[in-house]
């Protein structure tokens, strides 16, 4: 009987120790710190699955179709290679302007030869768009197949590809920032793709968070109304809920809108960024006429309604 008790009394004790780690780790800025600095030493000590030396040809995981969403806008689902698990998949997206032959690839994965014909035959690739340091594993093919084409980045995101992919230019040199107030020069496209495109930098966000969202323009409708689209990378994903976990039922702790990994990389300040989420986020949602989302990892969201219904659900769980 004894033994027992200090058994159960063990099992507590590191029950609850595991709990507190847990919660100073996902919900504190300084436990986020520490855990998001072990999370990057690990993550960055893997080997790159798919080294840049590897061809195009070969660099081809499982994927899908190409499926369109909205007159200029398609997207691929694909496959991760190994070690990730086929559960985990990406997503491209191919953009057109209004009116133009231009082609902007949003985190790109390699594809088979049938679709990359689709997509030549849409128009022309200008612009292969790395969204952050962490979306680059096939960004050098594409450069290779499309010498003319401008690889753009954050300007937080380059020194940070350095060694896994160049970048020609970065996207705050070319692409106009939504809700500019800093009082810079406001910038002048020097093309169509770049007249149609912005970028959006989210606020609370952990300085390692080195990702830029893109709004871009589609094709007005009938009644000359603007609309848009919201290209998102891993700020959110859209995958299916989850059942709250037992750590969560037993502290009351709602589900994050984003994986234990993403709040740990991605959130400095959990209050900052809430209200950017719904003071500013959902605000452009509704402003710029947004009807369209898309996630690197996730199902597209299409329809105004749609679009702001899923993201007054993010801003208002987290």
């Amino acid at each position: 009987m004894f033994v027992q008790k200090i058994a159960f009394s063990l099992f507590a004790g590191v029950g609850t120790l595991v709990s507190c780690v847990y919660y100073l780790a996902l919900y504190t800025k300084s436990g986020r710190g520490v855990a998001r600095q072990l999370l990057l030493k690990f993550y960055n000590s893997m080997p790159n699955p798919l080294p840049p030396s590897i061809k195009f040809a070969n660099r081809v995981q499982k994927h899908g179709p190409l499926q369109k969403i909205r007159d200029g806008l398609w997207v691929v689902k694909g496959s991760m290679p190994a070690p990730f698990p086929d559960s985990f998949y990406r997503v491209m997206i191919v953009y057109q302007p209004p009116n133009s032959k231009s082609l902007l690839l949003f985190s790109v994965l390699c594809l088979d030869e049938a679709t990359l014909k689709e997509i030549d035959d849409l128009g022309t690739v200008t612009h292969i768009y790395v969204p952050c340091s962490w979306h680059t594993l096939d960004a050098t093919a594409y450069k290779e197949r499309y010498p003319k084409a401008k690889v753009v980045a954050p300007r937080k995101a380059i020194p940070r590809a350095v060694g896994k992919t160049e970048v020609d230019v970065a996207a705050e040199a070319i692409f106009a920032n939504v809700g500019r107030e800093d009082g810079s020069e406001v910038l002048v496209p020097s093309n169509v793709m770049e007249e149609h495109v912005r970028i959006i930098n989210p606020q609370g966000v952990s300085d390692e968070f080195d990702e830029l969202s893109l709004l871009v323009d589609l094709t007005n409708g009938s009644d000359g109304a603007k609309r848009r689209a919201l290209l998102l990378n891993d700020l959110m994903f859209n995958t299916p809920p989850k059942p709250p976990t037992l750590f969560q039922r037993i502290f009351g702790v709602k589900e994050v809108t984003m994986s234990k990994f993403g709040l740990i990389i991605t959130v400095k300040s959990i209050s900052q960024f809430r209200a950017w989420l719904r003071n500013t986020l959902l605000d452009l949602v509704v402003k710029e006429e947004v009807e369209v989302l898309t996630f690197s990892h996730g199902d597209p969201i299409a329809g105004k309604d749609e679009a702001r219904k899923f993201i007054h659900k993010k801003a208002y769980s987290f």
